[in-house]
C-alpha cells in the first residue's frame, strides 16, 4: 500500500477517438466556447486524414492551436491484443512518427483500439508511449492524479449525461481525475449534441474541477511529490 497526496481540485479530461468529423463540426465551438481541452486522437490510419469522414491534418493542426491534444491511436481492424507484437511494433512505430512528423505534440500518449490489449501488448507500448488505456465502463470512472498505471487508465464511455455528470461531480469532490470518453454523435453509445453541451455547461459551473489534457495529467503524475 501507498499513500499519494491529492491535488487541490478535482480534474476532468474530454477524450475523442478515431480523429471523427464530428467533433470538429459539432462539438469544437462549445469546447472554445468555456475554453475546455479536447483529447483526440488521430485518425484510424494516418492516409484517413484525405477521408471526409475523419478530421483532415489541417483541421486536427487547427484544433491543436485552439488547445486540443492529438495522441495516437491504431485501428479496431488490427486489435492490439490479438496482433502480432512485430505487426503492434510496426503500427505504433508508424503512428508515432506520423505524429512527431506532422508535430502533434501528444505523441507520448496513446488510446487502444477497441479498449483490446493484453501484457504482451503493454510490453510493446511501453516502448512508445508514456502514458494511454483505455479501461472502459458505462458507468463512474475515477482515478487518482498520482497513483495510477499510466498504461492503463480507466474511463467512463460518454453515452449517459446523468452518468458523466455524477462522474464530474465525483472527481470534484474527492479531489480525483474522470477520463470521459467520446466517439460521434451518431453513434449508440454516445450522447446527442444538447446532451453533450449540457454536461460542458456542468463543468463549468461545477466548483473545484478543471478540464484538462493528457499532458497536464502526466506532469501531474510524474511532479506531485510521494
Amino acid at each position: 500500500m501507498r499513500h499519494h497526496p491529492k491535488p487541490d481540485i478535482g480534474y476532468v479530461v474530454l477524450s475523442w477517438d478515431d480523429g471523427n468529423r464530428s467533433y470538429y463540426e459539432q462539438a469544437a465551438s462549445v469546447h472554445d466556447h468555456y475554453d475546455f481541452p479536447a483529447v483526440l486522437t488521430m485518425p484510424v490510419y494516418p492516409s484517413k486524414t484525405a477521408d471526409s469522414y475523419f478530421m483532415s491534418l489541417e483541421e486536427l493542426h487547427e484544433r491543436q492551436n485552439a488547445g486540443d491534444e492529438v495522441v495516437a491511436h491504431g485501428s479496431t481492424n488490427e486489435p492490439f491484443a490479438e496482433i502480432s507484437t512485430s505487426q503492434l511494433d510496426n503500427l505504433l512505430k508508424r503512428n508515432k512518427k506520423w505524429l512527431i512528423d506532422n508535430e502533434f505534440k501528444g505523441a507520448d500518449f496513446i488510446v487502444y483500439p477497441g479498449n483490446n490489449f493484453d501484457e504482451a501488448a503493454l510490453d510493446v507500448i511501453s516502448k512508445y508511449h508514456y502514458m494511454g488505456g483505455m479501461n472502459q465502463s458505462g458507468n463512474v470512472n475515477t482515478t487518482g492524479v498520482s497513483g495510477f498505471d499510466p498504461l492503463v487508465l480507466p474511463r467512463t464511455i460518454g453515452q449517459n449525461l446523468d452518468i458523466c455528470k455524477r462522474a464530474v461531480s465525483l472527481a470534484a469532490d474527492h479531489r480525483q481525475c474522470t477520463i470521459l470518453n467520446f466517439h460521434n454523435f451518431d453513434s449508440e453509445n454516445m450522447m446527442d449534441v444538447g446532451q453533450y453541451e449540457k454536461l460542458l455547461a456542468h463543468i463549468d459551473r461545477t466548483n473545484g474541477i478543471e478540464a484538462i489534457d493528457f499532458t497536464y495529467l502526466w506532469e501531474m503524475r510524474c511532479t506531485e511529490p510521494y
